[in-house]
């Protein structure tokens, strides 16, 4: 399980994109675990939000775009972490 670091302020840096799917708690799953990995486990990205193993979001902002961007993501060859 990933440390988690709830509670203090984690500085990462982020494309314009990556910024906004942050605030919609809609990053794919590879930036999800990017950022768990290198981070911890913070706020943005905490198990209420993200699946700690595979990086899905469970809460988007907007579960339609989300989906469609997933959809999107996995076609162009993005899939679950070996």
């Amino acid at each position: 399980m990933a440390e988690r670091a709830v509670g203090r302020d984690v500085e990462a840096a982020l494309t314009v994109d990556e910024l906004r799917r942050l605030a919609r708690r809609a990053l794919m799953p590879d930036e999800a675990l990017a950022l768990i990995e290198r981070y911890g486990m913070f706020y943005e990205v905490h198990d209420d939000f993200y699946d700690p193993d595979g990086g899905v979001a469970f809460q988007p902002v907007d579960d339609d775009a989300y989906e469609r961007e997933l959809a999107a993501w996995r076609e162009k060859g993005g899939g679950p972490r070996p």
